[in-house]
């Protein structure tokens, strides 16, 4: 009776250990939706176009609406950049995306010109972006993605290359 008794205390703590670990587990995933949620509302408000890519194919996990904006709406999830953005491939994006997710080292651009297809004309419109690629990282130390951080500077670019033209035409006029 008392060996009875005895594995019955046992079943019993150990019930109460699993069930205990079970809500603890259901609470952790719960947290972590919650702060998936928040994290994805953040980066969807940020005035910035925001993707992370997945392994060397660089293929889209997450995109935010500014980056989708960016690809005239043709960014899809799990689909690698070269095949949303083959315009790019020439002007070597994939070989820096390469690059980052190789070495581990981040790389930045600025004011850099990028040819990128609009849907509404159906050519190749000139862009000014800002970007950083940025690696990340598994627990390890590992390369297992990259995080496109990318404004559009376009306007800023042009504004000035038009302040700067009329500079140069008033000095000229000066001069005469």
């Amino acid at each position: 009776m008392q060996v009875q008794e005895l594995l019955e205390g046992r079943v019993a703590e150990r019930t109460q250990q699993l069930g205990s670990a079970l809500a603890e587990a259901q609470q952790q995933r719960t947290n972590a939706a919650i702060q998936q949620r928040l994290l994805n509302q953040i980066l969807g408000q940020v005035p910035a176009s925001i993707a992370t890519l997945s392994g060397p194919e660089h293929r889209y996990s997450f995109f935010n609406e500014q980056y989708q904006a960016l690809s005239g709406g043709r960014t899809q999830l799990h689909q690698p950049v070269a095949e949303v953005f083959p315009e790019v491939v020439a002007q070597g994006f994939i070989g820096l995306l390469d690059q980052v997710y190789a070495t581990g080292t981040p790389f930045q651009g600025r004011e850099t010109p990028a040819q990128l297809y609009d849907p509404a004309t159906g050519q190749p419109e000139p862009r000014y972006v800002d970007f950083i690629f940025q690696p990340l990282l598994s627990e390890e130390g590992v390369t297992q993605g990259v995080l496109a951080f990318i404004l559009d500077v376009t306007d800023k670019v042009r504004t000035r290359q038009q302040a700067e033209a009329l500079q140069a035409q008033l000095a000229a006029t000066k001069q005469s």
